[in-house]
């Protein structure tokens, strides 16, 4: 007997926390009777990550020009636009910054939103690559074995191979 009160205890808890939790969620009809959802204090008090860096973008800052090249190019807040990325990392490269300038020369070497320029992607990555940007140097090693923006000279891409190791 004791056995059948602690299994009906049991179910009973269980149905109670099953009905408890089904009236705490909200229902689709809900949502349809209280209009849109508000913002939280947080998010009206907090910008998000992508108006931040673009409002320090706007403002200048090298690095947050970069920043927001690579969100406009992977899609960072819910924007991909390879266009915005190309004007924002070249803003980055003009200053100097030698990540942006292997950015822009990546983007010129896979015709990431620009025609495809080897040449030109040499020149970024050559600036980068100066600046002791190691991927650079790899990539300047790889063209000259190539021939690929510049002419083919295997000495040339060992002296940059080595570089960058």
């Amino acid at each position: 007997m004791k056995k059948y009160i602690w299994v009906n205890l049991l179910i009973i808890f269980v149905l109670f926390n099953v009905v408890v939790f089904l009236i705490s969620c909200p229902r689709s009809s809900d949502a349809k009777r209280k209009g849109p959802v508000q913002p939280s204090a947080f998010v009206l008090t907090h910008p998000s990550p992508f108006a931040a860096t673009k409002v320090k973008a706007e403002a200048g800052d090298a690095t947050a020009q970069h920043n927001l090249g690579v969100m406009y190019r992977d899609g960072g807040g819910g924007l991909k636009d390879l266009e915005e990325a190309v004007k924002w990392t070249r803003k980055a490269a003009d200053q100097g910054l030698a990540g942006a300038q292997y950015n822009l020369g990546w983007m010129y070497d896979h015709g990431k939103g620009v025609e495809q320029d080897f040449k030109e992607a040499f020149k970024w990555y050559r600036k980068a690559a100066d600046q002791g940007h190691a991927v650079s140097q790899f990539n300047l090693g790889y063209m000259y074995e190539y021939g690929q923006g510049v002419e083919q000279d295997f000495k040339e891409a060992l002296k940059w191979y080595r570089k960058a190791a």
